[in-house]
């Protein structure tokens, strides 16, 4: 798969207009494929700038340094990456904790970057672009958290942010167990212990928490992120957990259970699931409650109910839903987890260098584009993931 940039008039103004001006740049002053290493000082720092040396052992400087994001931010975001390729992810790392304009600041100074990398140092280009198509994709710990697991057949779908004790998964390549920047996968099964607790960034910004003695399979998981269209499906057999809705319409997520299923119009809940030796001994079933937003719960003896916000429903074991009360106290408690992360600057990062250099893909940049000279037009490459007819998923290139 091939791409090149594709700079029009408009796109040239609008990187113009946010950024400062593309000159001096760090690549002018190394030679093509012989990037400073870490621990040698910056080919070119401008006044004021963070040195490599100073960067690398504390990355959230840059925020600091840029509160508002702006201009200077993208300058500096541009010179780090050029000056150094050791510098690339911690860059990307940084996403997680930057607001919209710092996003956007970032995201416009890696797409200068790759710009100005195409014909000195292609190779380079092309993994700036693969790092940014990665990093929307929510796995942000990297290839690194990804050795030594079960790993799968099946695509990448996002990563845990955060885990507590016991917390394992199961693909058909075998059982892994599931730490901070763990990569998780389409249809795989995840188990949290006693006392093991998780949450998990999906590629389109969904957040889902789990608490200990939790079941859940990510069984259905669709994302175009250029048309912003999709479809995800979870499966909770037992436990509990908390699913904040991401970048997808509303009404494209559903989550199934033994006892009822969910259709999210809105944004956050929370649901309780007894585990079947329970559901058999005392007629439990199921509990939701309503953070934000609206669901609507289709049980399986027909009824459906929906909730609105501070509401909350109990389903027992054989459909039957009991009429919704209020209460504001968490039906399950996900606060040694942290806060919720949706990532939400991953995206504005990706919406900022798209809008410099015409899209990312997982294929080489092409050299000179236009005029016939770098193999046509920019394009955006997403996979689609969907259930075969025997269990397994499907993979469809758009």
């Amino acid at each position: 798969m091939r791409l090149t940039f594709q700079i029009s008039a408009r796109l040239w103004f609008l990187a113009g207009a946010i950024a400062l001006p593309m000159t001096p740049l760090s690549i002018q002053a190394q030679q093509p494929g012989q990037p400073t290493t870490p621990g040698q000082p910056a080919t070119h720092v401008l006044p004021g700038q963070l040195t490599t040396e100073q960067f690398i052992p504390h990355p959230d400087l840059l925020l600091a340094k840029f509160p508002n994001g702006g201009g200077e931010m993208i300058a500096q975001v541009r010179e780090l990456t050029l000056a150094n390729h050791a510098n690339l992810p911690y860059l990307l790392g940084v996403l997680a904790n930057a607001n919209h304009d710092q996003g956007i600041a970032i995201g416009t100074g890696l797409g200068q970057a790759a710009l100005a990398s195409v014909k000195t140092d292609q190779a380079y280009a092309t993994a700036i672009q693969q790092a940014v198509a990665d990093k929307n994709l929510g796995w942000a710990a990297g290839a690194a958290n990804d050795a030594g697991g079960a790993g799968s057949a099946q695509p990448k779908i996002g990563s845990t942010v955060t885990t507590v004790n016991e917390v394992t998964g199961v693909t058909e390549k075998g059982t892994q167990t599931i730490t901070t920047g763990t990569v998780v996968y389409a249809d795989e099964l995840v188990r949290t212990g006693t006392s093991g607790k998780a949450q998990l960034l999906f590629a389109d910004r969904t957040n889902l928490a789990v608490a200990p003695m939790t079941e859940i399979r990510l069984d259905k998981f669709v994302y175009d992120p250029g048309g912003g269209q999709g479809n995800v499906v979870v499966v909770a057999t037992e436990g509990s957990f908390r699913f904040i809705t991401g970048l997808l319409p509303h009404e494209d997520y559903e989550i199934k259970t033994p006892y009822a299923t969910m259709g999210v119009r809105g944004t956050e809940f929370i649901a309780v699931i007894c585990d079947r030796a329970s559901a058999l001994n005392s007629g439990c079933g199921l509990q939701a409650q309503v953070v934000s937003g609206e669901i609507v719960v289709t049980t399986n003896s027909g009824q459906v109910v929906t909730l609105d916000a501070g509401q909350v429903v109990s389903v027992n074991a054989q459909g039957v839903p009991s009429t919704p009360t209020l209460d504001s106290t968490p039906i399950a408690n996900f606060a040694d987890l942290g806060p919720p992360i949706t990532n939400v600057s991953y995206a504005d990062a990706l919406d900022a260098f798209t809008a410099v250099t015409g899209g990312v893909s997982t294929g080489a940049t092409g050299a000179g584009g236009g005029g016939g000279g770098g193999g046509g037009g920019g394009s955006v490459t997403s996979a689609s993931v969907s259930p075969g007819g025997n269990g397994s998923s499907q993979v469809t290139a758009h």
